[in-house]
């Protein structure tokens, strides 16, 4: 089995490669992809940069800007308003970047991006943007349990009581209301 295993490695069926920060020339190629990437989506050309930030991610997925180019990518779908396309994506960067359960840490290198928060609560309003009302105030308790002390926090809160006062007569909407309002009491403790 071991000799199978070995055999297969050599055999170049994995082809992702780590790029040592010293390696200039490889380094300098991944730049390029996400500056290219980058181009094409201020050009409003969403698909190709999706593609380019996908390159990016699928050669150079352990250097520095591996996380920005998850957020591109989902930033891009949510400019062309493919809601479940957005919402894959920022759950793809959570899963990626999160912190790993408290024994797993010493044994995974994966590094906690800036941009958690902010896809939690993206996930939220991408949901709220499709329609899907109730997700999106699933979405954004979470954003508010575990972030409200950053900026996407308030505008969390602010985004269930947007959903709330479409419904004001609806029973859910009075029975979430009254859970926001302990929530918010709990967090601000």
């Amino acid at each position: 089995m071991k000799v199978f295993f070995v055999l297969f490695l050599l055999s170049g069926c994995i082809t992702k490669q780590f790029v040592p920060s010293y390696s200039y020339k490889e380094n300098q190629k991944a730049l390029l992809i996400y500056e290219r990437g980058m181009e094409f989506k201020k050009m409003g050309e969403y698909p190709n940069a999706i593609n380019e930030f996908q390159r990016f991610i699928d050669y150079y997925d352990k250097i520095y800007l591996c996380d920005d180019a998850y957020y591109q990518i989902a930033e891009c779908y949510k400019m062309q308003e493919q809601w479940p396309e957005a919402i894959g994506s920022y759950k793809r960067l959570i899963n990626k970047f999160s912190r790993p359960f408290i024994l797993l840490r010493p044994f995974v290198k994966e590094r906690e991006t800036k941009y958690i928060p902010e896809a939690m609560y993206k996930i939220g309003l991408s949901f709220e943007k499709k329609g899907d009302f109730l997700l999106a105030i699933k979405e954004y308790k979470k954003v508010i349990t575990k972030h409200y002390n950053t900026e996407w926090g308030p505008l969390a809160e602010e985004g269930i009581k947007g959903i709330i006062s479409k419904f004001p007569e609806a029973r859910w909407a009075k029975r979430e209301e009254k859970i926001l309002a302990r929530l918010i009491k709990k967090v601000k403790r």
